[in-house]
C-alpha cells in the first residue's frame, strides 16, 4: 500500500477495528481525525481515496459499510457527522451519489457564497483572509475591482452576500446597485470615507465596514446576514438609501428602524421622543405607536442630531417640533400630553435649543 498519514491524523484508537486498508494512493491529508474508527467493520479499497482538509470522519464510528470508489473526494469542510450507522454496502456510483447529496446538504446550511468588490488589491487581500479566517462559513465565489466587472459577475454567479467598495475606478457602489436592483443579493458595503456615504447607510439601517475593516465588526455583519432578514426587507432598505443617495443626505424624511425580523420606515417628523432600554431604544410615534430597535439611543442621538432631536436626559432623545410646555420644576411635556423629567446637565442646552 503506497498510504500517506499526514499532518494531525491519528490511527492509534484503530484498536479493535477489522480495517482493511489497501489503496494504491489513499491520502488523509491534513485535519482528519479518523481516532473513532475503532470497532468499525469496514474495507477501504479505493484507487485514489481523498480525504482533504476539513473532513471530521469521528463519528464513522460503528458503520459497517464497503467503501469502493474510484475516485472519492472529500472536499474542505465537509463534516461527515451524519455518515453514522450505514449498515449495507454501498457500491461506488451509490456511494458516491449518497455522499454528493450529504454534500450539497451540509453546504446549503452552512456555506454562504459572497462576491468582493474592491479595487484596491491590497484592502481585497485583507478582506479576503478575514472572511477565511474568522468568517469560515463564507464561499468567496468572485471578485471584482470595477462596477462593469462587479455587475458581470454577479449576474453570472449565483451568490447570497456582496462586499461592495463605494469608490471605484468607473463609478460608485451606487451604480452598480441600480444595475442589479432586480438581483436578490445581500449587501455589506466598505468604505474608507465619504462621510454622507456613511450617514445614508445608518439612515437606511444597512450594513457597512468602515477601513481598515475591525475583524469584530466583520464578524457581526456577516452573523447578521446568517440571522436571515428576508430579500424583500434587504431589497427595500437598498431602494430606500439610493433615493436618499439621489435626493441628498439632507433631505431624508423617513428613517429605517430595524428590529431582530424586519425594518420599518417611518417619518423622521413623526417620532415624538426615544427612549432608552437597556441596549435597545423604544421610538414613541405620533398615533399611540411604539417600535423598538436593535440600535442603542446614542446611535440616533447622533444621526437625528441635525433634524431637531436633542437629548434631555440619560434615557430620553426628544424631537423639539413635539415639544409643547417646559415646566420650571424641570419636566417636558409633548404635544401627545407626555411629561418627561429633565436631566440637570441637559437642562441648559434644551433652554438653549427651545429659544432658537
Amino acid at each position: 500500500m503506497r498510504g500517506c498519514f499526514s499532518g494531525t491524523l491519528s490511527a492509534s484508537d484503530c484498536v479493535g477495528g477489522h480495517l482493511s486498508l489497501s489503496p494504491s494512493g489513499l491520502g488523509f491529508s491534513r485535519g482528519l481525525h479518523a481516532k473513532n474508527f475503532m470497532g468499525g467493520h469496514s474495507s477501504l479499497t479505493p484507487s485514489g481515496l481523498g480525504f482533504s482538509r476539513g473532513l471530521h470522519a469521528k463519528n464513522f464510528m460503528g458503520g459497517h459499510s464497503s467503501l469502493i470508489p474510484s475516485g472519492l473526494d472529500f472536499s474542505r469542510n465537509l463534516d461527515a457527522s451524519g455518515f453514522t450507522e450505514y449498515q449495507s454496502p454501498l457500491t461506488p456510483s451509490v456511494l458516491g451519489l449518497r455522499i454528493f447529496l450529504r454534500f450539497v446538504e451540509l453546504n446549503k446550511q452552512t456555506m454562504i457564497k459572497a462576491i468582493i468588490v474592491e479595487d484596491e488589491p491590497r484592502d481585497r487581500e485583507v478582506l479576503q483572509k478575514a472572511l477565511l479566517t474568522y468568517c469560515k462559513d463564507i464561499d468567496i465565489v468572485g471578485n471584482a475591482g470595477s462596477v462593469s466587472d462587479a455587475e458581470k459577475i454577479v449576474k453570472e454567479r449565483p451568490a447570497e452576500l456582496l462586499f461592495l467598495d463605494i469608490e471605484l475606478p468607473d463609478g460608485r457602489a451606487f451604480d452598480l446597485l441600480e444595475k442589479i436592483k432586480d438581483v436578490p443579493i445581500k449587501i455589506i458595503f466598505t468604505t474608507a470615507h465619504p462621510e454622507y456615504a456613511v450617514k445614508a447607510f445608518r439612515f437606511s439601517a444597512v450594513d457597512y465596514l468602515l477601513k481598515p475593516v475591525s475583524f469584530t465588526e466583520l464578524q457581526n455583519a456577516v452573523d447578521k446576514v446568517k440571522q436571515g432578514i428576508q430579500l424583500e426587507t434587504e431589497k427595500n432598505k437598498i431602494q430606500f438609501l439610493l433615493e436618499g443617495i439621489r435626493q441628498n443626505i439632507a433631505t431624508f424624511k423617513k428613517i429605517a428602524i430595524p428590529d431582530r425580523k424586519s425594518v420599518k420606515f417611518i417619518p423622521i417628523n413623526d417620532i415624538i421622543f426615544i427612549e432608552a432600554d437597556h441596549n435597545y431604544s423604544r421610538f414613541v410615534i405620533s398615533g399611540n405607536s411604539d417600535l423598538i430597535s436593535c440600535h442603542n439611543l446614542k446611535e440616533y442621538e447622533d444621526m437625528l442630531a441635525e433634524h431637531c432631536f436633542t437629548r434631555i436626559s440619560k434615557s430620553h432623545v426628544v424631537n423639539l417640533n413635539h415639544l409643547a410646555e417646559y415646566k420650571t420644576c424641570g419636566e417636558i411635556v409633548t404635544d401627545s400630553g407626555i411629561e418627561i423629567p429633565v436631566g440637570r446637565q441637559y437642562k441648559e442646552n434644551l433652554l438653549k435649543k427651545m429659544n432658537t
